[in-house]
């Protein structure tokens, strides 16, 4: 067993808190990823698990033993980093091995380990070849191998995408989903990326000025922002966020720009509203709909078989995002009546971003 506990984590560099009493627990054999914007504690968290950094205050525990105090080597953990940090003067091979040569591990036993894991990561043919000699993929796949042959108890990674081209990066989350589900460890993945967390992870931890916002699974993160910051900062396109107020059992959006029949009265609160939960009124197909609403095309890019528009609704803008079956009628500068799924409405409180439960 390998579940991972941290308990009341604090980390300062100096006078700057980077960590704020971070609690958590990992599920043994789960794939975790630790998500949020550049500089919100995400890389921190997961070097304090690996022992990279050490914790001002607070308690590690990786399965039943407390490594609070213990070096990198002593944790059994392995750690695949952004940059893939392979020996530039080692070939493959040798890059795989390093670790159970420093062991001693006995040659036919290291031999054996690699020889499983270059045919397991189909990298069998770069063995002699140096990291040079590589391409970025490649040199990735190198890396993971030389984290695998480890055997270790906790995988750890660290953006390991992040300098891959938009291709390659969804070849290899397959592969490292294929990995997971072969090996069964326990894995923590940070990123920045929204697509790479919510296409990996079994449990979503958001974070933000070194603290928890929210964690759950991708679909609850996605479905229940717990607030302003998690709705805008998880979905692509980003979730539209509309400042007005609930009074007597109606949002009116500012400067009288649409109004929505809701039940209850919160005063000044957003409205949030996935560009995907814009429906053209004439293709509604269910019934929880709001109130319809005319716009005018602004501005269209093209993704594929979707279509991300630009919708003017007075004064305001919003985005929307729309199949390829309609890309016909929206031509910029086109007159479209559009409604909301009012199933899928998110209200936040103005004075603290917090999302507010109403029921239909």
């Amino acid at each position: 067993m390998a579940k991972i506990v941290l308990e009341d984590i604090s980390k300062f560099f100096g006078n700057n808190q980077v960590l704020k009493n971070i609690n958590l627990e990992i599920s043994d054999s789960s794939i975790t990823v630790l998500v949020g914007p550049s500089g919100c504690g995400k890389t921190t968290t997961l070097r304090i698990i690996s022992g990279l950094e050490s914790a001002s205050s607070g308690k590690i525990f990786i399965g039943e033993r407390n490594v609070s105090r213990m070096d990198p080597k002593d944790r059994n953990v392995a750690m695949v980093f952004q940059n893939y940090a392979l020996y530039p003067h080692l070939n493959v091979r040798d890059n795989i091995n390093f670790g159970l040569r420093a062991k001693k591990v006995k040659i036919d036993e290291i031999n054996r380990k690699v020889a499983n894991v270059v045919d397991f990561l189909g990298i069998k043919e770069l063995l002699s070849r140096y990291p040079s000699q590589l391409s970025g993929g490649q040199q990735q796949r190198v890396a993971i191998g030389r984290a695998i042959v480890r055997n270790p108890d906790v995988f750890l990674f660290d953006e390991p995408l992040s300098n891959l081209d938009a291709k390659l990066r969804i070849e290899m989350r397959t592969e490292l989903l294929r990995l997971h589900k072969h090996l069964k460890k326990t894995a923590v993945y940070v990123t920045h990326d929204q697509e790479d967390a919510m296409s990996m992870g079994d449990t979503i931890i958001v974070m933000q000025k070194g603290e928890i916002i929210q964690m759950g699974t991708p679909q609850q993160i996605y479905q229940n922002p717990s607030n302003m910051f998690v709705a805008g900062f998880v979905g692509s396109p980003s979730m539209n966020l509309v400042k007005g107020t609930i009074t007597n059992n109606l949002f009116t959006a500012d400067y009288n720009t649409f109004s929505i029949h809701v039940n209850g009265d919160y005063g000044d609160v957003y409205l949030g509203i996935r560009p995907e939960n814009i429906i053209l009124k004439h293709a509604v197909q269910r019934q929880i709909v709001t109130e319809s609403f005319k716009a005018e095309v602004e501005m269209s890019q093209m993704l594929g078989s979707k279509l991300i528009v630009n919708l003017r609704i007075k004064g305001l803008i919003i985005k929307a995002l729309f199949d390829e079956q309609y890309f016909d009628e929206i031509s910029i500068g086109n007159q479209v009546e559009v409604v909301f799924d009012r199933s899928k409405l998110h209200y936040f409180e103005e004075k603290n971003n917090n999302r507010i439960n109403i029921s239909l």
